[in-house]
This record gives C-alpha cells, sequence and structure tokens, in this order.
C-alpha cells in the first residue's frame, strides 16, 4: 500500500532538509545557461566554471571558454545544492543586450512533524496549503517514481501576494526517496523546473528550467522568455586550499 501523497511529501521535504544542512563546504561546476526569446528570434548561451563556497554562497566565476573571472555574492544561477522544497525569494531580469540576471536567496527548507498513529487505525495527513494527489502514473515500485501533483486551495491563491508561484507537481525516487524533478507555476505563464540527480553520492541539481511572460512598463508590450540551465563537472570539495582566501 503506498504511503498517502500527502505524508510522502512532508518525509520527503524533510530528508531534503537534512541533506541540504549536510552540504559539502565547496562545489565546483559547469552552469551552462541558453536564453531564447522566441518572439525576438533571439537566442544566447553563457558558460560559467564555477567555484561556491556553500555556507554563504559566494562564488568565483569564470566566463568560459577564456573569460575573466570574478567573485560574486551567489553563483549564477543558483547553487546546486538548492533544495527546492523550501519557501525562497526568486528574482530575475533580462538586460538590454539579451545577458539574464538571477539571484534565489532567503531560502528556508520545509520541514515538518512526522505524525504517529498512537493506537489510531488511520493517520489522515494534509498540506495546510495544497490539495497533493498521485497522479495517473505515479508508481510504488522499487526503481519507479511516486509523480505528485500539487493544488493549491483557492484561500492560499487568495491570500498570497500577486507574483507568487505555487508547488505544481513533485517525482521522487522510490530507491533514494529523494526529488528527481520539483515543478512550480506562477502567474504570466511562469513555469520553473529544476530535475536532481545523486553526484558522488550527494543530491544535486541537474538541470532547471524557467520561462515567463514579461510585460513592459503599464502592461505595453510583452516578451515570452525561456531560459535552460545545465549544471555538469559538479565535484563536491571539502576545501579549496589554492582559492579559499580568494572567496574571503
Amino acid at each position: 500500500m503506498m504511503i498517502p501523497a500527502a505524508l510522502l511529501f512532508e518525509r520527503v521535504a524533510n530528508r531534503a532538509a537534512s541533506l541540504a544542512s549536510q552540504r559539502p563546504a565547496y562545489v565546483s561546476y559547469r552552469a551552462t545557461t541558453r536564453l531564447s526569446l522566441p518572439s525576438l528570434e533571439r537566442e544566447q548561451e553563457t558558460a560559467y566554471r564555477i567555484t561556491l563556497r556553500t555556507r554563504d554562497d559566494r562564488a568565483r566565476l569564470e566566463v568560459l571558454p577564456h573569460g575573466a573571472t570574478t567573485l560574486a555574492e551567489h553563483p549564477f544561477p543558483f547553487s546546486p545544492c538548492f533544495d527546492a522544497l523550501s519557501t525562497f525569494r526568486m528574482q530575475y531580469s533580462l538586460g538590454m543586450g539579451g545577458q539574464m540576471h538571477f539571484l534565489i536567496d532567503h531560502v528556508t527548507p520545509l520541514t515538518y512533524l512526522d505524525p504517529v498513529a498512537h493506537d489510531a487505525d488511520v493517520v489522515v495527513t494534509s498540506l495546510r496549503s495544497y490539495r497533493v494527489t498521485d497522479a495517473p502514473d505515479s508508481s510504488d515500485a522499487p526503481t519507479g517514481e511516486r509523480h505528485l501533483l500539487l493544488q493549491p486551495y483557492s484561500s492560499t491563491l487568495a491570500a498570497a501576494p500577486r507574483d507568487s508561484f505555487f508547488f505544481h507537481e513533485v517525482r521522487i525516487s522510490n530507491r533514494t526517496d529523494l526529488p528527481t524533478l520539483v515543478d512550480f507555476r506562477g502567474a504570466h505563464d511562469l513555469h520553473f523546473t529544476i530535475e536532481y540527480g545523486i553526484v558522488a553520492g550527494m543530491w544535486m541539481v541537474h538541470s532547471a528550467h524557467l520561462e515567463q511572460t514579461m510585460h513592459g512598463p503599464f502592461g505595453i508590450g510583452a516578451v515570452h522568455f525561456l531560459a535552460d540551465t545545465v549544471f555538469d563537472d559538479l565535484t563536491p570539495l571539502t576545501d579549496v586550499p589554492a582559492q579559499s582566501n580568494i572567496l574571503d
């Protein structure tokens, strides 16, 4: 018998939060982002080699293949250790030259108390803000995935700020009990999806997709953009002696 969907979400969120607190001291990786503006027939690709200090997100960014090296208060586009089962703030903008500025901060992993059935035959668990159900392709097979669909309640939508975004679906590996995909939806066709994999025994982001329709002042003019990022060559590090002083 499958664990109820809402209870599974809570347990997986707790597991992800625990792993996020055990992230390595440093991570070295390459991030390649392809930004597309279909209506303008424009496309641009940017690649960085990044060394990230995870305790404060301070990063050393090298533009690839042979560009400048800079220090930044946050990595681009965000840390591969990012736990999407969190509350967080996401900010982004498009520059006149097609550059994308992106920031995720104020990340607080979701944690829940696991209900215990004290002499009870049934424990009913529901999330406060969402109705959580299994998608038709959800599976409890050892090598399969649970596919959860999350629908925010009307009261949640009514109370949320205008530019809020919400959980839409979560895929969970039955082998690792960790998300392989977390998807959000929001206003103006917002679609934000993060996919995960296991790297050197650690749960990390391996790709992200963001798209939305951005409107000009007073709602005049609109442009739809798509940004796809691949995180690869991920290497968790316990120390970076040659570079740690550069990150201070």
